[in-house]
């Protein structure tokens, strides 16, 4: 999975998206998705934050 430092306005998974993540298909739907979800507010996303509660058993960290 995705680890790679990022920006810290970028998800940390979006240079190897997981098989669900929204940046893993761009087209006319996904682009607003992408582009909210997918860089500053990547802690919102749906996607994000079950990865981080299904692999850490924690809460979602807030910044």
């Amino acid at each position: 999975m995705g680890t790679k430092k990022q920006g810290k306005d970028t998800c940390p998974y979006f240079d190897e998206p997981m098989k669900d993540c929204y940046c893993g298909v761009f087209n006319s739907l996904t682009i607003p998705l992408i582009v909210r979800y997918c860089f500053k507010d990547y802690q919102e996303c749906p996607h994000y934050k079950q990865t981080v509660l299904t692999t850490s058993n924690q809460e979602v960290p807030k910044e």
